[in-house]
């Protein structure tokens, strides 16, 4: 509430959106904020549509936890990934909008937990997207909260704000994430 962090806060597929939805107005009343969700997977795929895919485990997901810490990927150790076709069928039915099964376990859709091409994610181009993806995060945010009237993040009468307040910083900036590693 006093600024934006950046860092990769992934929502999978098997998240309870009605539990977050729960959690993040109990947040606003008993705070005073006012919480915006980023889908990080969506915002990067749109802005990356020929390189970020939509697959699990692939270069998308890959790229953000390189990102965050490079040490966390082997992909030496990578098992051969599910046939990509019948993958992305099956994941189809898992993310439709209206109706749509619970997942249990990844392998109900790739046999073999995972699908996607992972190699084509490198730690200078993961660092580059989650950056463009923060700074996208941080653009949209500041518009919702200028067209609700709720400075960054803090209720209606006051909280930080735009305009630097609280440790919030000017437009267009974003404060490094603290204890990151290079």
């Amino acid at each position: 509430m006093h600024g934006l962090e950046k860092g990769p806060r992934c929502r999978a597929e098997d998240v309870d959106n009605s539990r977050q939805g729960d959690d993040a107005g109990e947040a606003q009343r008993q705070h005073g904020v006012q919480v915006v969700i980023a889908e990080s997977h969506v915002i990067t795929h749109t802005l990356y549509p020929e390189e970020m895919e939509f697959t699990h485990a692939g270069s998308m997901e890959t790229a953000a936890v390189l990102a965050y810490d490079r040490s966390l990927v082997h992909l030496e150790d990578a098992s051969e990934p599910s046939e990509r076709q019948a993958a992305e069928a099956a994941h189809g039915m898992f993310r439709r909008p209206d109706v749509y099964p619970v997942l249990r376990d990844f392998r109900q859709i790739a046999a073999t937990g995972w699908y996607g091409r992972p190699e084509r994610a490198t730690p200078a181009r993961a660092e580059q997207i989650a950056e463009a993806v923060a700074d996208h995060v941080v653009a949209r945010a500041r518009e919702i909260w200028e067209a609700l009237g709720t400075g960054a993040g803090g209720g209606a009468a006051g909280g930080s704000g735009p305009s630097g307040d609280r440790g919030f910083p000017p437009a267009g900036t974003v404060p490094p994430r603290a204890g990151r590693s290079g």
